[in-house]
Order: C-alpha cells, then sequence, then structure tokens
C-alpha cells in the first residue's frame, strides 16, 4: 500500500492519485547521493546503497540498537521540526468535515479521524484506549459518553504523537514495534501520570466549565510517591502537550459545537464534578526547554527498555498491535 503524505490514506501500491483527497503520490525516486533513478518502492540506492526511504523496523533488536540509542541521545530536535511532526499529525483533520446527526455522533467523527472506535468497555471506566483505538461506553449518557471519548482521544493523539516524532528521529516507518515501545513509553511511572494529565485538561477544555474530571488523574497519583517538584514538572510538561492539542483541536470543535456540547449537558441534567484537581499550575515550560526534557524522557526509557525484564511487556503490546 502507498500512504498519501497529505493526508495519510492508505491507497493500492498501482494508484497514482490519492483515493481521498487527490493528491499525487507516485514517487520520483532519485538518490540524492548519486542522481540515479531507483524504483518507486525502493529503499536503498541500486546504484551506490544509500538510504532512499526510511526502512521497517522488524523486531525489538532492529529497534533497540546502538544505532538507534545514538540517534535518540545525539537528537537536536529544532522548534519547526517539532512543529512539522506535530501539524503532520492534524493533516487528515483538514480534509475531514465534523459531522452527526448528535452531539455525541459529531464527536464520535472527529474521534474516528484519528482512532478506530468500539463501543465496548471495561467495567467501571467510562472508556479507554489501546494506540489508535477507542472504547466507549454507548450505555452511558452522551455528555458522559462525549467527556470519555474526548479524553481517550487526548491519549490517540498524544500517541501518534510520539510515535510520529520516533519515526523522525530514526528515518523509520511507523510499525508495531515502534508503537509498542512508545504505548510503554505513555503507560509507565511519570509519563503515565503526564498522559492522564493531559487528557483530562484537553476533555475539560471542551466540556461546559465545573465538569472538568482529574479523576484517572488522581487515581494514578494515589498509587506513587512523587515529590511535589517532580509533580509539577510533569503537570508542566502535561500543560505544553494539552495546550498545543487544544489550540489545533479549537479549529474543528468551534464555539458553536462547544455551545452544543454544553447544551448536551443541561439536556442530561449532569451534576458538576468533584474530581478537580486541586494542585494547579497554569505555566508551562518554553518550547526548547519542552523539546529538551521530552527527549530526555524518551531517551530514559528508551535505555530502560532495552532491559531483558522489560521485553516480556513489550512483546504483550506488540501482540495487540500486530
Amino acid at each position: 500500500m502507498k500512504t498519501c503524505h497529505i493526508c495519510g490514506t492508505e491507497n493500492f501500491e498501482t494508484n497514482n492519485y490519492c483515493v481521498h483527497c487527490g493528491n499525487r503520490i507516485t514517487k520520483i525516486n532519485i538518490c540524492p547521493c548519486c542522481g540515479e533513478i531507483n524504483d518507486d518502492m525502493a529503499k536503498f540506492c541500486k546504484y551506490c546503497s544509500f538510504q532512499l526511504n526510511p526502512i521497517d523496523i522488524e523486531s525489538f533488536d532492529d529497534l533497540f540498537s546502538e544505532y538507534n540509542t545514538q540517534l535518540l541521545a545525539d537528537y537536536n530536535l529544532t522548534p519547526q521540526m517539532y512543529v512539522d511532526i506535530l501539524n503532520s499529525v492534524f493533516e487528515k483533520l483538514k480534509y475531514t468535515k465534523v459531522k452527526g446527526k448528535t452531539i455525541k455522533e459529531k464527536i464520535l467523527n472527529l474521534c474516528g479521524v484519528f482512532a478506530r472506535c468500539y463501543p465496548k468497555c471495561r467495567e467501571g471506566e467510562l472508556g479507554h484506549n489501546f494506540g489508535n483505538v477507542i472504547f466507549y461506553d454507548e450505555r452511558l449518557d452522551d455528555s458522559s459518553q462525549i467527556s470519555a471519548l474526548l479524553h481517550e482521544l487526548a491519549h490517540c493523539i498524544l500517541f501518534n504523537l510520539i510515535s510520529s516524532l520516533l519515526c523522525e528521529i530514526f528515518n523509520v516507518n511507523h510499525s508495531p514495534f515502534i508503537d509498542s515501545f512508545v504505548w510503554f513509553f505513555l503507560s509507565n511511572d511519570d509519563m503515565l501520570l503526564l498522559n492522564e494529565y493531559c487528557a483530562s485538561t484537553v476533555s475539560g477544555r471542551f466540556v461546559p466549565y465545573g465538569f472538568q474530571d482529574y479523576g484517572s488523574f488522581k487515581a494514578e497519583l494515589k498509587r506513587r510517591e512523587i515529590d511535589e517538584q517532580s509533580l509539577e514538572k510533569i503537570i508542566k510538561l502535561s500543560i505544553n502537550f494539552s495546550n498545543e492539542i487544544c489550540s489545533r483541536l479549537d479549529n474543528y470543535i468551534d464555539e458553536a459545537l462547544r455551545e452544543d456540547i454544553k447544551f448536551q449537558f443541561k439536556l442530561d441534567q449532569k451534576a458538576e464534578n468533584s474530581n478537580a484537581f486541586d494542585f494547579e499550575i497554569l505555566s508551562e515550560f518554553d518550547f526548547n526547554d519542552k523539546n529538551k526534557l521530552l527527549l530526555e524522557y524518551l531517551l530514559m526509557y528508551f535505555v530502560a527498555a532495552r532491559l531483558p525484564e522489560f521485553r516480556e511487556e513489550l512483546c504483550d503490546c506488540l501482540q495487540l498491535f500486530e
């Protein structure tokens, strides 16, 4: 399959134009090293062996090589590079019109751009996700489903952002091995706190005031010991991510749709939430400091994930992604 670099749609190998957005997807695979023309799908130049296209990661040994570890350690993430990666995550939305007969259907339609959505949920949860898959409880009233969907959407966007960043750093294609590490990264220790705080903040941006819910974050916080300084650092970094996500979703969850969401909450006669978080931090990191800190965290977890004791956890993730 050929992936359109504009909207992300998968096309047949024989397609010269994207079936979704019409973008030309035929390549002229010219080697930047020797200038010779290669086959469209060639990954290495047949004349000089220079790498032409991103390669596929086909094992955890490939992923956690010394070479990739050094690439991550030495990587200089400039503001423009980060913005380009972030914008690429939202590229599909440019070709999507948020629509639906009900408010919930509109939010579900929006979530469907980033993830496959299924009406199934574990007992005691409003929703959960795994990478690019969202599960939600359709038995709940619409306003609760809207809140849960927005929460899980934020998880998916952050997941896609980190996965795309690593693919850029390693110059590789997306793969289940990359995704398994990203899930490991966002599901453990401090990063799980960051992940939950970010999702709660994004969801809270688009629901009526008084219905913000940090219950999942508070539950994770109770399970671990963390000093106030470390917690503040995690929350500030999370605010960076949530602001980036919200600023782009604002273009699609516009004022009219937010008013509709407010109306749905009134219609469902929802009581205000008591799960707000009282450790309020409004500041965020400087853009360069944020990028530096993100790379430090990625390297720390990447080095840890290379250890034999974490391979079983990664393999369990791999089975689900495959």
